[in-house]
Parts: C-alpha cells; structure tokens; sequence
C-alpha cells in the first residue's frame, strides 16, 4: 500500500509540472516582446537535479519535446547582424537545450555504466563530421566569419541531434512512442493553421515561432490567405507537412492492425487541409510526389486483379481532378497559371548566380552562412537578380556548394544516399509496421528534398530540423534491426550447438 501511495504521488508530481510548465508557455507566447527561451533555460537549470532524479521519465519527456520542436520553434538570436541568409547572430534554441540535457543525462549514465553505446565510426556520421569540417574550412575565406561561426554553430547543433535521436531509436525508446509525437505535432500544427485561416489572423504566436504582426500573406486569390502556422510563413509551414505527413498517409495504407489508426487518419486529413491552405506550390508537388511513390508501392503488393482497378480508378481520379483545377477558378489554378509576381521564374536566375560561385569556387566556397556577402560579385545574369532580390538561391544543394564547395557538398549527398539506402533496406523488413514507416520515412525525406530544389535555407536552418531527426529515425531503426538479426544468428548459433 506504501509503494502504491508513493506511485501515485511521484505521477500527480509528473503531472502538475508538465501542466505548469505547458500553461505558463502557452500564456506568455501571446507577448511579442518576451523572451521564453531564457525563461526556459532557467527553468531547465532549476529542475536540472529533479531530471537527473527522475531519469527515466525526464528522458522520455525530453524526447518528446524535442520532436515536438520540428513543429513549433522556439529560439532567441542574440548578437544579432543585419543579414539576408542563414544565422544573423547566436541562436538559443529550445531544441539545441533540449538535446544538450539529453547529452548530460547520456555521459552521467555512461559514467555509471562505464560504456558507451554511441557510434561515431558509421558511414553518415563520417560523412556529417566530413560536411563539418569542410564547412570550417570555408570560413578561411569568408568575407564574415562571425556570421560563418553562427551557422556552423547551428550545423553542429543538427548532427548532434542526428547522432542522439540515432542512439535514442536504438536503445533507448520505442519509436512508436516516437509516432505519437509526429502526428500530435501535426494536429496541434494543424489545429492553429486552421484558426489562423478562420480568423485571417496570425494570433501573434511569436513566442512559439509564429509570425509577428496580426496579418497574413495575401495569395493571389483574393478570397484566399495563406497560413504559416508557427513556422514563419507558407512556405515553411508546407515543407515541414511535406517531411511528415507521408509518415501517417503509409501507415494507414501499409500498415497491418487498428492501433492509433484514428490518430493517423486525424494528423493526415487535418495536414492536407492546411497543405492546402498554406498554398504553396512546392509543398502540393513534393506531397503530390510521396503519395504517388506510396501508392505505387501498394499497388505492387496487390493481386492483379486488384491492381488493375486500382490503376483504373487512380487514373480516373487524377483525370476528374485535373478537369475540375482546370475547368474552374479556384486557388489550385490561380498559383499554377495566375501572374505571382516573378516569384516562381526569380528561382531561375538565383539558381545561375550560384552555378557562377561553384564555378569560381569548387573547392572552398565562399563562406559559409557568406553567400548574399558576395553574390553580386557573380551576377551577370540580365537586371542583375541579386539587385533587386537580395537573398541566397533557393536550393539548399546550390547554396550548400556555393558556401562550403563541392567537396562538402558531395559529403551531405552520401550522406542522404546512406540514408535512403538505410530505409530502402526497412521497408523489407519483417514486420508490416516497420515497413509501412520506413516506407512513410522514405517518401518524407524525398518530398522534402524536392521541395528543398526550389525553397531558400542554409544546412543548419530549422527548417532543415525534420531531415536531421528522420534520419535519426531512420539511422536508428536500421541499427535496431541490425542488432536484432545478430542477437536472431547468435541464438541459432547455440541452439545449433
């Protein structure tokens, strides 16, 4: 009865802190001027002995609220620079406090245990450190090399979120755990994109990484808003569905049994709804391209007779719905054929601008985080672009070889390719869920990436985030199942034996 009494009191305690916690959040995001991340860092610093008394659950909540930062950034840039690109100043960021804790919490354990379980000597960490050291390099020539520091800062940020939600998927959480947290991310993401839509207002949600002034971007349509959720405007806020919700569209499809089937189809109707309402060309096409590659993919698992009408009606389905886009005005037609200001064709000069610096400089770069310092001096493109659209190429490969050089960015390249080769190798795995998030991971990485071909962010932006931690996840799982298949040999082994 004792124990039973001390359980119970340890959980209300659990329970009053998250709640707390999350309410004085919630209420001091509606104030512009406030500074959460610093309230945070306190409060961090306050329950730092309670978290390494609690560590079981404080890494779970932690985990938790470091997927959760994919969805709502909450940072602080301080020493702040006037600066069209990457970091402008040393940025504080709910995530990177959260992974540093994490960091804490691991070498206590590995000092106690006096092992340690995370591999540094695997192909994409090779090639993430190989991508760092390039981009130290690069800063040798760079015309400001604080603001070079500020992203490698951002950079180094990234692959140590990789490494720990890699060791994390491995040893130490279930990623169906992991899930939950994707598609909660969604809904909460979701559920703030559509009141932002009905009430053609951003709500000021600053503190939580939303836009700063009461009005949105107004799309062509003239009926039509567009929403940017948390994540600073339109386009982010689809590329950021574009990353995760494939994830539930393949575990709906794919996936065998009923258990948090509700969730996902809820996380995936409510993130194609504000798909939508974000109107943004790249996010419709990159998800357009994930649900085409998992539709194919579970076509090629039907009978033949099922195949053939499920071809048929797909057919049938995307001939009705380019009739209808085409045949009426509707916001569909409008962002595709309607006048967006040069918008979409200024992607085009950029992009030569940054063939001319790869040209000039293939091996070093010209900085990292230095582009718009110096692209002018390569525009001979006709009313010279970088006059008039002072801002790095949209194409995060492009400002990637331009900033670091070829030789960092071939290393960011392998890397992506270990990692596709990683989920391709989960999707023949045994077990039907698996498959069918390898598959949603897969298609996630590969939308986002289009959508990267035509959207501007540096290799450390937020924006990049859900690369890193689906990588992580991907990264991990691939380790899980390895580890899984030797402990299956070593018993055969014995039984043999």
């Amino acid at each position: 009865m004792q124990l039973l009494k001390r359980h119970w009191c340890f959980h209300a305690l659990q329970i009053i802190f998250v709640s707390l916690i999350s309410g004085w959040i919630l209420y001091q995001s509606f104030f512009p001027n406030s500074t959460l991340i610093i309230s945070l860092a306190a409060i961090a610093l306050m329950f730092l002995p309670f978290i390494f008394l609690w560590l079981r659950f404080s890494k779970k909540v932690l985990i938790a609220i470091l997927f959760l930062t994919m969805a709502f950034n909450i940072d602080q840039t301080f020493f702040i620079r006037e600066h069209n690109g990457g970091a402008a100043g040393l940025i504080v960021s709910l995530n990177g406090l959260v992974v540093f804790i994490l960091y804490l919490i691991y070498f206590f354990e590995t000092y106690h245990k006096r092992e340690s379980n995370l591999h540094f000597f695997t192909t994409t960490v090779l090639c993430l450190l190989g991508l760092a050291m390039m981009a130290t390099i690069s800063l040798t020539s760079a015309p400001n090399r604080t603001l070079g520091l500020f992203e490698l800062l951002e950079l180094v940020k990234m692959i140590s979120i990789f490494i720990y939600v890699k060791y994390a998927i491995t040893h130490e959480i279930e990623f169906k755990f992991i899930l939950k947290i994707l598609l909660v991310g969604i809904v909460l993401q979701g559920a703030i994109g559509i009141l932002q839509f009905v009430t053609g207002s951003s709500l000021n949600l600053t503190m939580l990484g939303g836009q700063a002034d009461a009005s949105m971007q107004i799309a062509s349509h003239e009926n039509m808003s567009r929403i940017g959720g948390t994540l600073g405007g339109p386009n982010s806020f689809a590329w950021y569905l574009d990353f995760i919700l494939p994830i539930p569209l393949a575990i709906i499809l794919l996936g065998r049994g009923k258990r948090n089937l509700s969730l996902n189809l809820i996380a995936l109707c409510i993130g194609c709804i504000v798909l939508f309402m974000t109107l943004s060309r790249g996010g419709w096409l990159g998800m357009l391209f994930s649900s085409f590659i998992v539709l194919s993919y579970l076509i090629t698992k039907l009978t033949p007779m099922k195949r053939f009408y499920t071809i048929i009606i797909m057919i049938l389905l995307a001939c009705i719905a380019f009739i209808l886009m085409l045949g009426m005005t509707n916001p569909v037609r409008d962002r595709f054929l309607a006048e967006d200001g040069g918008s979409a064709y200024v992607r085009i000069p950029l992009m030569q601008v940054a063939v001319n610096i790869i040209k000039h400089h293939p091996m070093t770069g010209v900085g990292l985080n230095n582009y718009t310092l110096v692209h002018h001096n390569y525009d001979n493109t006709d009313g010279r672009v970088s006059t008039y659209f002072p801002y790095p190429v949209h194409n995060i490969f492009l400002q990637l070889g331009a900033e670091v050089g070829v030789i960092g960015l071939m290393f960011f390249i392998v890397f992506l390719i270990c990692i596709l080769y990683q989920a391709i190798g989960l999707i023949r795995a045994n077990n039907s869920l698996t498959t069918a998030v390898a598959l949603g991971l897969l298609v996630s990485l590969m939308g986002g990436m289009i959508q990267a071909q035509v959207e501007n962010a540096t290799i450390g932006s937020a924006n990049l985030l859900p690369l890193w931690m689906l990588s992580g996840l991907i990264a991990g799982l691939w380790e899980k199942e390895k580890l899984k298949t030797s402990e299956y040999k070593e018993e055969s082994c014995i039984e043999i034996g």
